[in-house]
C-alpha cells in the first residue's frame, strides 16, 4: 500500500491543494472528468494519516448507493478495510435513516417505522383524498404528491411558500394554467396535513420525510444535533450542485460547530432542478460559508481537446455559472461528426451504419458505444434498428424492480411484519393470496381505524370481533393476522438468518402457487417467479454484507435504492452491448463513443424549458451529454420528427449553433428539398412565413 505522501504527490497541483486544505469550508469546483472521486478518497486518507481525525469522525455523503460503495472501496484500498468500515460513507437518505432509527422517538414515532415507496405513498394519499369532502373527484394525486415533496425538499414545514411560487409561475404562462394551479393550492394545506397524519398513524415516512424529519429533529432537539456535531468533525459532500434546500440546511446545522465542510461539485453539471436541486447552493457557497477556500479542477482526464472545446463553447453561454474551462492532455482528436437525416427512422439507421463503420476502422466493441437522448420516447427506433442489424443492446432505465407487482407483494408482507401499523402495506397483502377480503371490507377497516385512531392490524382484529362478517372473510382476516404474528416472532428469533425466514414466509402463504394460477402463460410465470427469486438473492446479499442483519435493515436498503443504483455503470461492458439511455441517466458515466441524438429545438432544449433558468439547465444537460465522450462524439439531427402522430418539420438545436464550425464535420443525408411534404396542401392557399434557416446547417 502506497504511503499518503506518495498518493498526494501523484496528484496534479490543484488536486493536491484540495487534499491538503483540511480546515474550514472548502469548495472544490470539479469539472467533468477531473478526478474528483480520487480527490475525495485521498483527502479522507490524508485526514487520517495526518492525525487530524479518527475514521469514525469523518462523514462523506453522496447521492447514490453505488457512488457511496465505489467511494468506500477506493478508501479501503488506501487506508485498509478495517479503518474504512469505521468511516461513515453513505447517501444523504441512508445517513438520515441512521439518525432517525436512533432518535425518531423524540418526534413521537416508533423506531420500527417503515419507509413508504412511491406507490405506497400514492395509495395512502388517494385514501386520504377520499376522506376529504370536495376533493374526491377531478384532482390528480401525483400533482399533490409533487407539491408536498417540493415543500419537504425546500425545507419547509408547510407547503404555503411552494403554493405561492407555483401560482406566481402559472400566472406568467396563462390564465387556464393559473386557475388550475390555484385550484390545487386551495386544497394543498389540508391535504398535506391529512397526509402527514395518515403517515404518522401508519408509523411510516415517505422518501422526502427522511430528510425533512431529520432537519425537524435537529431543530426541535438541539441536544440530538449536538451529538452528531461532536461525532463528525469533518464532513465531505460529493455532487454538491445537486443538493436541495433541506440538504443544505442539514449540512449547515451539522458543521455549524466546527465549520469543517468540504464540498465537491460542478455547477455546469447541475441538471436536477426539476427534482428540487438548487444550483444557488454551489454558486453562493462563499457567501453562505465566509472564508471558504475555492479550488478549481479544470484538467480533464477523459476526453479529447475537440470534445472539450465543444463543451466549453456551449456552456460558456450560461450566465449563472462560475467561470472555468476544461482542458486535456490527451490530444486533439478528430472533428466531431454531425449527421443531418430525414426523420427518426433514418436517424436510427444512420446511427447503426456509423457504429458499424467505426467498428470496422477501430478496435471498438459494441459496449463501447452509448446512444443518448433527451426522452425515453426516443429509444424505440434505435431498438428496432439494432435488432435488425443483429447488434446487442441494453436500454438503461427500465421498470423499477421494486415497483413490480410480485416484488411489492413480498416486500409489503415484510413491511407489515416489521411495522403492523403500515396501512398501505397491510391493505395491499391482506388478500394476497386471495382470502375473500374485498374492497368493501378494506374500506370498512380504513374507516374504523380513522374513526377510532387505531392501527390497521388492530382495526382488522376489531372488525372480526365486533361485526357480523361472512365466515370466509373472517377466516381470511384471522389467517392473515396469524401470518403477521407468527413471522414477527420468527424474525425476532432468527439470529440474522433472514433468507431462511423470508423463504419460509413465501412458502407459508403459498405465493408460488397463487402466482402460477394468476399468470396467463408459463413464460409469464417463469419471468415473475424469477423476480421473486431475485428478491431472495438480494436478501441473501444484504445478509452477507453486514455483521448484524435485520429485517428493518433490509427494508431500509430496498427503499433507498435510487435510479442511479439501477443503471449500468459503463465499466464492465463485455456482454451489455450498445447502451441506450437518457442524458440524465448517463451523468457520472463515460464511454469511448457517444451518439447524441435528437439535436433539435423542442428536444434539446425541451420545448417546456426553452427560456430563462430552465434553458440554462437544458444547456447544462447538453454539456453533460457532450462530456460523456472519451474518444469521439457524434451528433444526429432529424429534419422531421413525428409529433402527435404527424410528421413535423424541426429546427436545429440552438446548442449546435454554439459549437465552433472548426470542431464539427457535417454529413448531409437529407435536405428539405429532397423530402416530400409531410402533410397534404391546404384547400385554400394561405400565406406562409419562410424560414431563413439553412436546413442541415447552423441557424444564422
Amino acid at each position: 500500500m502506497a504511503s499518503i505522501d506518495t498518493l498526494v504527490s501523484a496528484l496534479n497541483p490543484e488536486q493536491a491543494h484540495a487534499v491538503r486544505t483540511t480546515e474550514g469550508p472548502v469548495l472544490v469546483l470539479a469539472g467533468a472528468g477531473s478526478g474528483k472521486t480520487r480527490v475525495i478518497t485521498t483527502r479522507i486518507a490524508y485526514l487520517i494519516a495526518q492525525g487530524r481525525a479518527l475514521p469514525e469522525e469523518i462523514l462523506a455523503v453522496t447521492f447514490t448507493n453505488k457512488a457511496a460503495g465505489e467511494m468506500r472501496e477506493r478508501v479501503a484500498s488506501i487506508v485498509g478495510p478495517a479503518a474504512a468500515k469505521r468511516i461513515t460513507i453513505s447517501t444523504f437518505h441512508s445517513f438520515c435513516v441512521r439518525v432517525l432509527r436512533a432518535e425518531i422517538e423524540l418526534l413521537g414515532y416508533r423506531r420500527n417505522f417503515t419507509i413508504s415507496s412511491e406507490g405506497d405513498a400514492r395509495t395512502l394519499l388517494r385514501r386520504t383524498l377520499r376522506d376529504i369532502d370536495g376533493v374526491q373527484d377531478g384532482f390528480d394525486v401525483d400533482i399533490f404528491l409533487q407539491r408536498i415533496g417540493a415543500a419537504k425538499n425546500a425545507g419547509l414545514d408547510a407547503p404555503a411558500d411552494v403554493n405561492k411560487r407555483a401560482v406566481k409561475g402559472a400566472q406568467k404562462t396563462g390564465r387556464a394554467e393559473s386557475e388550475a394551479v390555484q385550484r390545487y393550492a386551495k386544497w394543498l394545506p389540508e391535504v398535506y396535513e391529512r397526509y402527514q397524519s395518515a403517515l404518522k398513524a401508519a408509523n411510516a415516512l415517505d422518501f422526502d420525510d427522511l430528510l425533512a424529519m431529520t432537519l425537524r429533529l435537529w431543530r426541535e432537539h438541539p441536544a440530538a444535533l449536538e451529538r452528531y456535531q461532536q461525532l463528525f468533525r469533518y464532513v465531505m459532500v460529493d455532487e454538491y450542485q445537486d443538493t436541495n434546500g433541506v440538504q443544505y440546511a442539514l449540512l449547515r446545522s451539522l458543521v455549524s460547530a466546527h465549520g469543517n465542510l468540504c464540498v465537491v461539485g460542478d455547477d455546469d453539471q447541475s441538471i436536477y432542478g426539476w427534482r428540487g436541486a438548487d444550483i444557488s447552493n454551489i454558486l453562493h457557497f462563499e457567501r453562505d460559508f465566509p472564508g471558504a477556500e475555492v479550488v478549481k479542477l479544470e484538467q480533464n482526464y477523459r476526453s479529447t481537446e475537440t470534445v472539450l472545446g465543444a463543451a466549453n463553447a456551449v456552456i460558456g453561454n450560461n450566465r449563472s455559472r462560475r467561470p472555468k474551462a476544461l482542458w486535456s492532455a490527451l490530444g486533439k482528436g478528430r472533428p466531431l461528426d454531425w449527421f443531418v437525416v430525414a426523420d427518426e427512422e433514418a436517424e436510427a439507421k444512420e446511427a447503426v451504419a456509423w457504429l458499424t463503420h467505426i467498428q470496422g476502422r477501430s478496435d471498438a466493441r459494441h459496449s463501447d458505444f452509448a446512444i443518448l437522448y433527451r426522452s425515453n420516447l426516443q429509444s424505440r427506433p434505435f431498438e428496432i434498428a439494432l435488432r435488425q442489424a443483429g447488434i446487442p443492446y441494453t436500454v438503461v432505465g427500465g421498470h423499477d424492480f421494486y415497483e413490480r407487482a410480485e416484488i411489492k407483494d413480498i416486500v409489503s408482507y415484510l413491511k407489515a411484519i416489521a411495522n403492523p401499523r403500515d396501512e398501505a402495506a397491510v391493505l395491499r397483502v391482506v388478500n394476497v393470496p386471495r382470502r375473500g377480503v374485498g374492497d368493501v371490507t378494506l374500506h370498512r377497516v380504513h374507516d374504523l381505524c380513522l374513526r377510532e385512531s387505531m392501527g390497521v392490524t388492530r382495526g382488522l382484529a376489531a372488525l372480526v370481533e365486533r361485526e357480523d362478517l361472512p365466515s370466509n372473510v373472517a377466516h381470511g382476516i384471522r389467517d392473515f393476522l396469524g401470518v403477521i404474528r407468527d413471522f414477527r416472532a420468527k424474525f425476532r428469533q432468527s439470529s440474522g438468518k433472514l433468507t431462511e425466514v423470508v423463504t419460509e414466509l413465501v412458502d407459508r402463504i403459498g405465493y408460488r402457487e397463487d402466482l402460477f394460477r394468476s399468470c396467463k402463460s408459463p413464460e409469464q410465470f417463469e419471468a415473475r417467479w424469477g423476480n421473486v427469486q431475485a428478491l431472495m438473492s438480494s436478501v441473501l446479499e444484504y445478509e452477507e454484507s453486514t455483521t448484524e442483519p435485520t429485517l428493518s435493515g433490509f427494508l431500509d436498503q430496498s427503499a433507498l435504492v435510487s435510479d442511479g443504483d439501477q443503471r449500468g455503470d459503463g465499466k464492465d461492458r463485455r456482454t451489455s452491448g450498445v447502451q441506450l439511455m437518457t442524458i440524465h441517466s448517463a451523468k457520472g458515466l463515460e464511454f469511448p463513443f457517444v451518439f447524441l441524438v435528437g439535436c433539435e429545438e423542442g428536444l434539446l432544449p425541451h420545448e417546456r424549458n426553452a427560456a430563462g433558468d430552465l434553458l440554462e439547465e437544458e444547456r447544462r444537460l447538453f454539456y453533460v451529454a457532450v462530456t460523456r465522450a472519451q474518444r469521439h462524439l457524434t451528433f444526429f439531427e432529424a429534419l422531421r420528427r413525428m409529433r402527435f402522430r404527424k410528421p413535423r418539420a424541426t429546427k436545429t438545436s440552438r446548442f449546435m449553433t454554439e459549437i465552433p464550425e472548426r470542431l464539427v464535420k457535417r454529413h448531409i443525408r437529407a435536405t428539405p428539398e429532397s423530402m416530400p411534404d409531410p402533410e397534404p396542401a391546404p384547400a385554400k392557399p394561405r400565406a406562409k412565413a419562410k424560414t431563413s434557416r439553412p436546413r442541415g446547417g447552423q441557424a444564422r
